[in-house]
């Protein structure tokens, strides 16, 4: 590691309260005049860093980038065995997991892959993670903003078998996972049936599951799970974006984490739902625990029409139990619902 990465870090771990360049020379082991230097490059680099006489270096914007090696050295084992290529050892940086400084779209591009490779057990444990997309996707054809080093976009390709969880059982558990992550950041997440997280009622999450079908037998052969969250900043959201999404942590915020490491938590979160389906029962029940709209009225949009109705239940394939207004009930297995009342 450079010495200016070194000293990076060193003003992270301190957050944003100063820190002596005496101090600095002295943890790192170096001269008061490479920590000069190195502040010098940071700065130059675009972090915006205090310098003042007598209390230090103060960090005052949080910049971060996303890197491969600080990603899986925050991954659990059986991750990292999960998505290591076939043949290669734990620990050689031989994984299927790949990082993009810009793309289209990480799961347009898991797709692809898919598409164009008949083996897809092949590509099973793929991580597609991108630091900008330029045509992020959401449902129903929607477009997810996805602007560089603001926020976490990647794709998982999971392989389908008799055990693996469906497309909507896997989205809400994708939901599940996200929200375990947040909490240990003294965050209170919220689940919108049936793939949106919000925080303080605007959303920060989305999460899009795209199975692929195999021809000659008709079912699904394999799943790309999207996962596109708002980390930082909504600096350059649109207006109109502002109104209804917001971040999952303020640059202001001094227990703000890194992307590589909150990433790596995701997929650890993400990937043991996948490898112990027997677990599932636990994670529906947390997944109707977060959820935003049980026991709520809610406006249920189906094509053109759509109606009000109480949601009374959530079952443990992710479906909306509704009553409407005439007190009849219906199971919800795909949709769209609205918790704002229709004018």
């Amino acid at each position: 590691m450079k010495t200016s990465e070194k000293v990076l870090e060193l003003l992270k771990k301190h957050k944003r309260s100063a820190v002596s360049g005496e101090e600095i020379a002295k943890e790192l082991q170096i001269s008061r005049t490479s920590v000069w230097k190195a502040i010098n490059k940071l700065i130059n680099e675009g972090y915006l860093i205090k310098a003042q006489r007598k209390t230090g270096y103060q960090l005052l914007n949080f910049v971060d980038s996303l890197d491969l090696k600080q990603i899986e050295k925050n991954l659990n084992n059986e991750v990292l065995s999960f998505c290591k290529k076939t043949n290669s050892a734990i620990g050689s940086n031989n994984t299927k997991i790949e990082l993009f400084s810009e793309i289209d779209s990480t799961n347009t591009e898991a797709k692809k892959r898919l598409s164009s490779n008949t083996n897809s057990e092949s590509l099973n444990g793929t991580v597609l993670i991108a630091e900008k997309q330029t045509a992020g996707r959401g449902r129903l054809g929607r477009s997810f903003y996805s602007p560089g080093h603001n926020g976490i976009y990647m794709s998982i390709i999971f392989k389908s078998n008799s055990k693996t969880i469906d497309t909507t059982v896997m989205t809400a558990a994708a939901a599940v996972a996200v929200c375990r992550v947040l909490e240990k950041y003294n965050i209170a997440p919220k689940i919108k049936w049936v793939n949106d997280i919000y925080i303080n009622d605007k959303k920060i999450c989305g999460i899009l599951t795209e199975g692929t079908i195999n021809l000659e037998t008709g079912v699904i052969d394999a799943i790309v799970l999207g996962i596109g969250i708002n980390v930082y900043s909504t600096a350059s959201f649109s207006k109109e974006l502002k109104e209804i999404a917001g971040v999952a942590f303020s640059q202001n915020d001094s227990s703000v984490p890194d992307r590589n490491e909150l990433t790596a938590k995701i997929l650890n979160e993400v990937c043991a739902i996948y490898l112990h389906p027997e677990k599932l029962p636990v994670v529906m029940n947390e997944y109707s625990e977060y959820s935003m709209v049980k026991g709520k009225f809610v406006t249920v949009f189906q094509g053109e029409k759509n109606f009000r109705a109480k949601v009374v239940n959530i079952t443990s394939k992710a479906h909306l139990i509704v009553e409407k207004e005439n007190g009849e009930k219906m199971e919800l297995l795909s949709g769209e619902v609205s918790i704002k009342p229709q004018i």
